[in-house]
């Protein structure tokens, strides 16, 4: 073993041509090893790099106009618009979701000591998420997009008629809009988003592109299919939606039908 092992230096330590081919076997199998680390180390990055997104979508979620309401009549306005923040985002880790269900639901990795509450709304890099119906001191649960009692207001982004989101077609990338007015102009391919108006949601998030229109005899309103904007089965980050101005509107709303509960038509 010695002897042969001596033989195999001398041929490759005074044979030029033997020399070069040894090297370049012994590159390419680093070049290899170094291949595969790298694809190892770039696949463990990819839970940060993911994080990493979610955290700057957050951000941009926080820049948008759709959570800004303008305070004019508050402030002088100098050279441009003055704005309040209506809404603040949260990042949330989906840890847990279904979608084959009548009824579905997700579990968030952020709850009350986060400042989560019921009836906060969930948006997805691609659009409406649902709404939370459940929190813990760490966990919150939310209702799913895909949940036969879930519904928001929509709004037609091309013409702004207005709707209500229904999901009854048990097929997690289809849902349906209703109420939206027969003399209105829907077509395939039109793009329905979040109205905003009950302050769960913030107006202008995507819900769906239209896939199918049809009017029954004798109705007043279209019948609507989208192909929803969010895939629930990929869902691994989503954006807590906290309406700052919630308590005060809900208070409002409370003292107003305490006052005129004995009101008469």
């Amino acid at each position: 073993m010695v002897l042969q092992a001596f033989a195999f230096y001398l041929l490759f330590s005074t044979n030029n041509y033997h020399n070069a081919q040894w090297s370049i076997a012994t590159n390419d199998i680093v070049g290899s090893i170094y291949e595969v680390r790298h694809d190892i180390t770039s696949y463990a990055g990819l839970k940060e790099q993911s994080l990493q997104l979610a955290k700057e979508i957050e951000r941009l979620h926080k820049l948008h106009k759709s959570s800004y309401a303008s305070v004019e009549n508050k402030y002088v306005k100098i050279q441009d618009t003055v704005f309040q923040q209506l809404y603040r985002t949260l990042e949330a880790k989906v840890i847990n979701s279904t979608t084959g269900k009548q009824n579905n639901y997700l579990t968030l990795n952020k709850g009350a000591k986060d400042g989560i509450t019921a009836d906060m709304g969930l948006i997805g890099p691609q659009g409406l998420v649902g709404k939370v119906v459940e929190v813990s001191e760490n966990y919150s649960t939310a209702m799913s997009v895909l949940h036969q009692k879930f519904t928001a207001t929509v709004q037609s982004k091309r013409s702004g008629h207005k709707g209500f989101l229904n999901w009854n077609s048990n097929n997690k990338r289809t849902a349906s809009v209703e109420d939206v007015a027969r003399h209105a102009p829907v077509l395939v391919g039109d793009t329905f988003i979040t109205r905003g108006s009950g302050g769960t949601f913030p107006e202008g998030a995507l819900v769906g592109i239209v896939s199918k229109v049809g009017t029954e005899e004798g109705s007043s309103y279209h019948d609507i299919e989208i192909t929803l904007s969010t895939d629930h089965d990929a869902l691994e980050y989503v954006f807590v939606v906290m309406d700052l101005n919630r308590m005060e509107r809900l208070e409002l709303e409370q003292k107003t039908e305490e006052s005129h509960a004995s009101d008469s038509n």
